[in-house]
């Protein structure tokens, strides 16, 4: 099952798009994401906070790179899933 294909099936399709659209930027900017650790992420999280002020956007993307952990665990490309706890609380 491809990425876009497992975001079809668990999202709406608005959802879904908007999903892979951040997921394609997380990938780009991050070329290790595959075998990125919790504080690796973190970091980056760190590196939006700075780029983008608004709490909800930030949101969509933590979300985003929830989904493609999620991915990643479904197809069994990692066992653990780095993203799960990290929480926002702005």
């Amino acid at each position: 099952m491809t990425l876009q294909q497992y975001l079809e099936k668990h999202y709406t399709p608005a959802t879904a798009a908007g999903y892979h659209r951040e997921i394609r930027i997380f990938l780009c900017n991050y070329g290790h994401a595959e075998a990125a650790s919790y504080n690796d992420l973190i970091a980056y999280v760190g590196v939006l906070r700075e780029r983008y002020g608004n709490a909800s956007t930030l949101n969509r993307i933590l979300c985003s790179i929830k989904a493609y952990y999620d991915y990643l665990c479904h197809e069994g490309k990692r066992s653990d899933h780095p993203a799960r706890t990290i929480l926002l609380k702005d």
